[in-house]
């Protein structure tokens, strides 16, 4: 299942309504069971809720998964907060 937004606000900057738009949907799948993630992956747009979907512990376990086969940080760094 894939949404796209359309709207363009009369009275409201368009970046801000697309994010506030972009955080609903966001919280909506997340609290539907639904995932984040994207046939291309999580993303740089979606990584601040990843940590979300996989809880603390799935977070800590992609760290460390991380950590143990890029022990010098070079592949992707900062990208989904691991």
């Amino acid at each position: 299942f894939y949404f796209i937004f359309a709207g363009w606000p009369k009275d409201r900057d368009p970046n801000e309504y697309y994010q506030e738009v972009w955080e609903a949907a966001m919280k909506a799948t997340l609290e539907s069971g639904g995932t984040i993630s994207h046939h291309h992956g999580v993303g740089r747009m979606r990584k601040r809720w990843f940590k979300d979907e996989l809880g603390e512990g799935g977070f800590e376990l992609l760290r460390r998964i991380k950590r143990a086969i890029d022990e010098k940080g070079i592949l992707n760094p900062g990208n989904l907060g691991v």
